[in-house]
């Protein structure tokens, strides 16, 4: 059995979930067709054509809003984030941080000093957020990774060779809400 992921953790995994079913598409194309006389005449037909399928990276890494939902693991796909923005999630997620910015301290060693991480950590505390992952990928997550879509659910079963890069720093059960997501 590989490491177990819980919210909030950051981890790295190949994804390889079974290939979808071919595309077929159709062109329209001149081709000869052979006659009763014995003659061959040129006509139109829809012809199948092979669609090439776009390479996809199967090496992911993601941060855990909930580790089995439904049977799928909801995550923010890393890579369609700015390293900044990475940053800022992996700052507010370290409880260290948290405790440093409620004493007064900033900025905080080791943690980039954008105003952003002090802000949020501040107005609210991740760590209990994120027990429930709607409330924290709406309040905490949308706001300021604007215009890109990074939520994404993956099947448990086709997450080969994970590793966990960030421990998760959550105590206490996670709540389910329903629907988690409408996706």
């Amino acid at each position: 059995m590989g490491p177990r992921i819980e919210a909030g953790s950051f981890v790295k995994f190949v994804y390889r979930p079974p290939p979808p079913p071919p595309k077929r598409v159709y062109v329209r194309k001149v081709v000869p067709q052979k006659q009763q006389d014995g003659s061959v005449k040129q006509v139109q037909a829809m012809v199948p054509q092979k669609v090439a399928e776009p390479v996809k990276d199967q090496n992911k890494e993601a941060f855990i809003l909930h580790p089995n939902w439904n049977g799928k693991v909801h995550a923010v796909d890393l890579g369609r984030i700015t390293p900044a923005e990475i940053q800022v999630l992996q700052a507010i997620m370290d409880p260290n941080v948290k405790v440093q910015v409620d004493q007064g301290i900033w900025p905080v060693d080791g943690v980039p000093s954008y105003p952003l991480i002090r802000d949020i950590l501040h107005r609210m505390d991740p760590a209990e957020l994120i027990k429930n992952p709607l409330a924290f990928y709406q309040r905490m997550v949308k706001p300021f990774i604007r215009g890109k879509d990074s939520y994404r659910q993956y099947f448990a079963q086709y997450m080969f060779s994970l590793q966990v890069i960030a421990e998760s720093h959550v105590q206490g059960a996670m709540t389910n809400p329903k629907p988690l997501f409408h996706k």
